[in-house]
């Protein structure tokens, strides 16, 4: 899988977070309870763009900015 970024950007602008996240009321945990979710932010404006599901089982999360593809978790 690949992550599009339609505009103009660098890799160095995004980071990805790893936490676990859950539901206040009953403390149930998003996708599967050991592994962490990922969250791509975009530096320049501090937005979370994508919220990967399990995403810290993942051994690359690659996006796609204009024709070349970066690992972000390199």
């Amino acid at each position: 899988d690949v992550l599009v970024f339609g505009g103009t950007a660098r890799a160095d602008q995004f980071q990805v977070n790893f936490t676990h996240t859950a539901n206040k009321e009953t403390g149930e945990r998003s996708g599967d309870d050991d592994v962490q979710e990922a969250f791509v932010i975009y530096r320049p404006t501090g937005q979370i763009l994508w919220a990967l599901v399990d995403g810290g089982g993942e051994a690359s999360i690659n996006l796609q900015i204009g024709g070349d593809i970066f690992d972000l978790v390199v």
